[in-house]
């Protein structure tokens, strides 16, 4: 960690000089859970990495801890599935433990297979947007955040002319003002939830290879407890199973018209693409 006067930290357990807090503004055990959470986190091993579950736009993941802990940029990774972004950054910021330096224009090698990942800064404009968490961990500013930049398949990064069209739906610009970027799901505001009488953050089952954007929804069912499952008629074991919130299925694939059907009823698609529709038995 760098001398106080060489950096300055706002965090929860810092005094805003990057000096440890003598006297808690507020008691540690009044904070919320989720502060509480990444404070012990960043105590114990110097950073935590928190994982978010796109709605409208695909997964990112993001660092916590890396600029009180080592005086380090914190990292952001998007448009890659939850788990793995969390992966890739947890990856990162080990190397940033043991010494390496992170700075803009900097390729890093080993860290993604057959490719290098670039860095970026990010405007400030994104991190309401998109570092809820850090912005709560940290208070107020200063705590800049790099980018983590993946190639497509011809090794062609975002900002790249050449990049195919659209490329920027699934990996934005960060380092543009959010005004200035072109539009796509990430410069949108999220659309309203649709199903009052459904919660968006419930916790549905599904299966691992589904969030994962390998497979589609192909059946849907409302248990009688009603709990849901989201399934794609494959045969399955229990390690293929996972659970996200229902938001998350609704967004990335078109189930939503199926969220009317009744405890103890259940929907699977047809070859033409239809829905058919008949009654669970009761276990």
């Amino acid at each position: 960690m760098p001398d106080a006067p060489d950096r300055e930290c706002h965090c929860l357990l810092c005094e805003g000089d990057g000096t440890p807090r003598v006297r808690w503004r507020r008691a540690e055990k009044s904070w919320p859970e989720r502060e509480r959470r990444n404070a012990r986190l960043v105590r114990e091993y110097g950073w935590g990495v928190t994982g978010v579950l796109g709605m409208t736009t695909p997964d990112w993941a993001y660092s916590i801890g890396l600029w009180h802990s080592y005086g380090s940029v914190e990292l952001c990774l998007l448009g890659i599935p939850q788990q793995r972004a969390m992966e890739i950054v947890n990856t990162v910021s080990r190397l940033i433990r043991d010494g390496q330096p992170l700075t803009p224009g900097r390729r890093l090698a080993g860290v993604i297979d057959g490719y290098e990942l670039a860095l970026a800064p990010v405007h400030g404009s994104w991190y309401g947007q998109l570092f809820g968490a850090a912005i709560d961990y940290y208070q107020r500013p200063p705590f800049p955040v790099v980018q983590l930049l993946w190639p497509d398949k011809a090794g062609r990064y975002p900002g790249d002319p050449e990049l195919e069209d659209g490329a920027h739906e699934t990996q934005p610009s960060l380092w543009l003002p959010m005004d200035e970027h072109p539009r796509s799901m990430w410069t949108e505001p999220t659309p309203p939830w649709m199903y009052p009488n459904l919660d968006p953050c419930q916790v549905v089952f599904t299966l691992k290879r589904i969030m994962d954007g390998g497979r589609p929804v192909n059946g849907v069912i409302h248990d009688h407890d009603g709990s849901w499952q989201f399934l794609d008629g494959d045969a399955m074991e229990q390690p293929d199973v996972t659970t996200a919130h229902l938001v998350h299925l609704v967004a990335h694939h078109d189930v939503g018209q199926l969220l009317d059907l009744p405890a103890g009823w259940r929907a699977w698609r047809q070859p033409d693409g239809s829905w058919l529709r008949s009654t669970v038995e009761p276990q």
